[in-house]
């Protein structure tokens, strides 16, 4: 008790709302569900199920967090809806998806500008192969023997 000071609760006066994975945890449990029959019926890992349970992976409250704890949900007969509530009540954060779309944006610029400097280059080849030749000068025209011609001159 020499940490606690006078006046102060033991615990804090608001509780907070459980943790989606713990809310999960205790549904499945409580209906004897186990993680490998979660994992085959939503096509998670269960190493990835084990993890949202526990809190090291946490499900972002936007539309694909939803969908997950909604499938969550009905492959332990579980109401969808309540796990999105518990979801979304949770706060779980939506900071991780944003920086993914910039670094997917930051690449496809990246293969844009690769993709537009491959086509300068040859664009500029062309130019030079062109110029080789004198600008009044015509193309060159390549006779070639027609082998047809002659098989249908020589047979008897």
């Amino acid at each position: 008790m020499g940490n606690q000071v006078e006046g102060v609760p033991d615990r804090p006066a608001v509780d907070a709302p459980p943790a989606f994975g713990h809310w999960y945890r205790t549904q499945r449990e409580l209906r004897g569900v186990a993680a490998e029959y979660v994992a085959e019926r939503t096509k998670l890992a269960p190493e990835r199920i084990s993890d949202i349970e526990c809190g090291a992976r946490r499900l972002p409250a936007n539309g694909t967090g939803r969908l997950t704890a909604r499938a969550l949900a009905q492959a332990i007969g579980a109401d969808g809806d309540e796990a999105v509530r518990v979801l979304v009540e949770s706060g779980e954060p939506v900071v991780a998806v944003a920086r993914l779309s910039l670094r997917r944006i930051a690449a496809v610029a990246a293969r844009l500008a690769l993709a537009l400097a491959l086509v300068a280059a040859v664009w500029m080849l062309g130019a030079w192969v062109v110029g080789l030749r004198g600008p009044d000068e015509p193309p060159r025209i390549v006779h070639r023997p027609d082998y047809v011609q002659r098989a249908l001159e020589s047979a008897p």
